[in-house]
């Protein structure tokens, strides 16, 4: 892959490690990003199943539970 496109897909990784909802475009799922690689990987537990790059077309943070509570109550 070029510089380019590593840089752009780097940009768009979480900062810091947890658990984040993923898509392909096809299929949602719950999985860990590690910091430290810059990877998604299937769990946590090792051993570490990454995803191939270009794989994750998308992902979303997992609010905790605070988070929801502190926004449920703005409404």
């Amino acid at each position: 892959a070029s510089d380019v496109y590593k840089r752009q897909v780097k940009e768009r990784l979480p900062e810091k490690d947890g658990y984040y909802f993923v898509t392909d475009g096809d299929v949602i799922e719950k999985v860990y990003f590690f910091e430290r690689w810059n990877k998604f990987a299937s769990t946590r537990d090792y051993p570490h199943l990454f995803y191939d790059e270009g794989v994750i077309k998308a992902w979303f943070p997992i609010p905790s539970f605070d988070e929801i509570l502190k926004n449920n109550n703005k409404k």
